[in-house]
């Protein structure tokens, strides 16, 4: 059997439990803080990535931009060599002529083949307008029914 001692100390060990357990409202308040504070911790992260591939895009770019500079020298480099080997065959003047005039024909290829794709491109254009339309003009007919 049990002591008054032991009986009486049963009621205050389970009454001391209930009063060390957090009830049902702070485990929410708990919840709620510890919810809002891992939004804010990735919200902060998010941004300290986004800046740091920010900084990698940027000095990508300016490097592609650099690239893309270096090209154009290239390039005319490239055409003056050419100009200069047209220069052994004929005079230097009529060298100039030539490799401008394999420019321009070049150029007018281009030119030629972006208005093609252009008008291509035009006839596959989305009209948003007409599928506005239909989408209206079923909503009317289901309506109707």
């Amino acid at each position: 059997m049990s002591t008054p001692e032991q009986m009486s100390s049963k009621p205050e060990t389970q009454a001391q439990a209930r009063a060390d357990r957090p009830s049902v409202g702070e485990l929410v308040g708990l919840v709620s803080t510890q919810a809002s504070a891992l939004v804010k911790g990735e919200i902060t992260l998010a941004k300290a990535k986004a800046a740091a591939a920010g900084k990698r895009f940027g000095v990508a770019g300016a490097l592609l931009a650099l690239a893309g500079i270096l090209s154009f020298y290239l390039i005319e480099r490239l055409f003056r060599a050419a100009e200069y080997a047209f220069g052994l065959l004929v005079p230097m003047w009529a060298a100039s002529l030539i490799v401008a005039g394999l420019i321009l024909l070049v150029m007018g290829l281009l030119a030629g083949v972006a208005l093609a794709s252009i008008k291509k491109g035009k006839n596959n254009m989305p009209n948003p307008g007409e599928g506005m339309g239909k989408n209206v003009a079923a909503v009317k007919k289901g309506l109707k029914k």
